[in-house]
């Protein structure tokens, strides 16, 4: 699990999004919460895959199998936000927010807003 952003395919992706959102899931699980859900049998295929490649773990569950991540969100994620930034904004995290933030169809709520202040204010103690 060098780089999960080139390890993982999109599809994989969404599976690990809907794995760490529930904690637990099975397949059926999974097929019900994905917009365009492959096969039954394709998507046994790719938790297969995900578990040789050490992102998620099953048990046996009555008949169905059960999964769970086995690396940690930040993990998958940071290395993926990462590449997005990458591809979309010159590696910048500053050009990402400010376009995200100057979208008019966001709307951020007072809490977001103040915890996005929080971080900076923390991140910039911790520079000084």
């Amino acid at each position: 699990m060098e780089n999960p952003e080139k390890d993982l395919s999109r599809r994989e992706r969404e599976i690990m999004r809907i794995v760490y959102k529930n904690g637990s899931v099975t397949i059926s699980d999974v097929l019900n919460d994905m917009d365009d859900p492959p096969s039954p049998t394709a998507l046994r295929t790719h938790f297969r895959i995900l578990e040789q490649k050490g992102y998620i773990v099953s048990s046996k569950s009555g008949r169905a199998n059960t999964y769970q991540a086995k690396v940690p969100r930040a993990r998958v994620a940071g290395p993926v936000l990462q590449g997005v930034l990458d591809a979309f904004f010159g590696g910048s995290i500053a050009d990402a927010v400010a376009s995200h933030l100057t979208d008019p169809s966001l709307t951020l709520d007072e809490e977001e807003l103040s915890r996005l202040q929080d971080l900076i204010t923390q991140r910039n103690k911790g520079n000084s």
